[in-house]
């Protein structure tokens, strides 16, 4: 979860990973990336001790250990790890200078499969697998934040803004290719006759109701 230029797209007080020591919320993606970065470190450490006593154990095992005694496979994944907490100073700045469009805008968005909103874990180790939530969205990007986000956008009149809910079960990236998508292009660029089944010319209006009453 992230704000958007500003944007909370997300509830302030929405819970996207439960430990039984504490809650993460927006506020707390570095933190939890960074616990996730050392949760890392700490299992490679063990899986180090372990690997190093097997290789040991026979000339070839001990030849693929370099001069610092680091077994390559034992880094793998701490190493992998490492990167959340490294790039999300980069993604917050770049969410930041994120701006309404001085143009027309239409967002096509799914709200028909199932997207993970928060990961609780039976211990502080975030590497296990968590019991998971989801909300209705496209995989990725839930509907509720695509939608708050539209309100902000269109509650600021710079430009018109419009939304476009493609019907069925349309994940994130079949967002790009679906038949409901190319046809709204071509309607859109005035290549087609009508718009695809779905679209609601009332929807902008509605949205706005519905938000406001969530308040």
């Amino acid at each position: 979860p992230a704000t958007v230029g500003g944007v909370q797209v997300y509830p302030p007080d929405q819970v996207f990973a439960v430990t039984p020591s504490r809650k993460y919320y927006q506020k707390d993606v570095q933190q939890f990336l960074d616990d996730v970065a050392t949760c890392a470190k700490t299992q490679a450490l063990r899986n180090f001790d372990t690997e190093v006593s097997e290789v040991m154990k026979d000339e070839e095992g001990r030849a693929m250990l370099d001069q610092d005694g680091k077994h390559y496979r034992s880094w793998t994944t701490t190493e992998s790890l490492q990167g959340g907490k490294l790039f999300y100073p980069g993604v917050q700045n770049m969410n930041s200078m994120m701006a309404p469009p001085v143009v027309p805008t239409h967002i096509i968005y799914s709200a028909g499969v199932d997207t993970l909103t928060c990961s609780k874990f039976v211990s502080d180790d975030l590497l296990q697998i968590p019991h998971s939530e989801f909300e209705p969205g496209d995989d990725t990007v839930t509907a509720d934040s695509v939608e708050r986000l539209a309100k902000a956008w269109i509650d600021q009149e710079i430009a018109e803004v419009h939304l476009h809910k493609v019907p069925g079960k349309v994940a994130h990236k079949g967002l790009l290719d679906c038949d409901y998508t190319l046809k709204l292009l071509s309607t859109l660029l005035g290549d087609g006759d009508e718009s695809p089944d779905g679209v609601d010319d009332d929807f902008e209006a509605s949205l706005s109701d519905d938000l406001s009453s969530d308040d």
